[in-house]
């Protein structure tokens, strides 16, 4: 049990993360509304959809904590602002909603990042990429369900006052697995393999080093690989093959070379002009790539920091468990989880050069 000035301590943290998170998400959405390409560019699309679930949360939490240092005026009993009252503020159904559509709209961030990095070709299509801006704008519907779902199942409303029944534990266990164990368990599996593509792609791309550290000139396709041969068309050189095209391995926006496994020989394209510049273009696109995936990465290895301690102990809570919910655990708890909105902020800004940029450039033109 903490002492009151403690709590009190605790309390106006929390109200200086949240205002931390309030700047710093509307800072977010500017600056990606002020680059035009939202509606083009998904992953620019899902962090903005990302900044205005936490920018929601994190405008609810100062009002929350604001609320203990004063005496707001309850709804008259009976009203239907008194109701209202009961069953979207006294139980916290936007707060604790706003932080579930954040959760789900990271979800669906590291599955565009998993089919972006994984599945190129079929991340490509058009209709597919639009997919993910549908599913990120689902999360506003989708991600509180659960809460939704408590909120008409326990809480009544009788006489003036707002009462909540008592609830079987599989309740419990259903909001930890919809709130975080499912989504943790999808965005873990989307990074794991990710990780193991981009180990697979630095691998080819180290055979691929070594192969043109040998001269080009010797290069001649083998007697022994009859399947494989060398094709000039054009004054354009390739590589072409009868193996099975499951084992090409092809990268978004890369065709000035292609590095096939099998009975083939790799020859770079020569003597094509503004081919160097295709590829530093290519490079540039896949490093940038790179950088989205693993800026969102990191942003997922925050969420699991951030929000593990606070979900597994109300787990143990709704198992029969107790909290002390004036306890200095509990306010750490607290804590660590509402920072989480202001730390994917940091995170934007050390890791994206487009939105250094952006910041950079806003306070310019305000301060002219």
């Amino acid at each position: 049990m903490t002492s009151t000035n403690t709590l009190s301590l605790f309390i106006l943290l929390q109200i200086l993360v949240a205002l931390f998170g309030v700047v710093g998400n509307i800072l977010v959405l500017i600056v990606i509304f002020q680059a035009r390409d939202i509606l083009k560019n998904q992953t620019n699309f899902l962090i903005g959809n990302q900044s205005a679930a936490d920018l929601f949360s994190s405008i609810q939490l100062i009002f929350f904590q604001v609320e203990y240092f004063t005496n707001w005026p309850s709804p008259v009993p009976g009203s239907i602002w008194s109701k209202l009252y009961c069953f979207f503020w006294q139980q916290r159904l936007l707060l604790f909603g706003s932080y579930a559509i954040s959760t789900f709209n990271l979800t669906i961030l590291s599955l565009e990042r998993y089919f972006a990095v994984v599945h190129p070709q079929m991340y490509l299509a058009r209709s597919r990429k639009r997919l993910f801006s549908f599913m990120g704008l689902g999360t506003w519907l989708l991600g509180p369900v659960m809460q939704i779902t408590f909120i008409v199942a326990h809480v009544y409303y009788k006489d003036g006052a707002c009462f909540v029944r008592p609830s079987a534990p599989f309740i419990g266990v259903a909001i930890f697995l919809w709130d975080y164990f499912i989504p943790v368990g999808v965005m873990t599996f989307c990074f794991f393999r990710v990780f193991f593509k981009f180990r697979t792609l630095a691998r080819i791309q180290g055979n691929w080093n070594a192969e043109l550290s040998v001269a080009p000139s010797s290069a001649a396709p083998s007697s022994a690989a009859p399947s494989s041969a060398v094709s000039n068309e054009g004054g354009t050189t390739r590589a072409a093959t009868t193996s099975d095209p499951a084992s090409q391995d092809v990268t978004e926006g890369n065709n000035s070379a292609k590095t096939v496994t099998g009975n083939t020989l790799a020859v770079p394209e020569v003597n094509i002009p503004g081919s160097a510049r295709k590829s530093d273009k290519n490079k540039g696109k896949s490093l940038q790539r790179r950088n989205a995936t693993l800026t969102i990465l990191i942003v997922y290895i925050a969420y699991v920091i951030c929000w593990t301690p606070n979900q597994f102990g109300f787990l143990q809570y709704n198992l029969g468990g107790s909290i002390d919910w004036h306890g200095l655990f509990y306010q750490i708890e607290l804590i660590m989880a509402s920072s989480n909105s202001g730390i994917n902020i940091v995170i934007y800004a050390l890791r994206f050069k487009t939105f250094q940029t952006g910041i950079k450039k806003l306070f310019k033109c305000e301060g002219s």
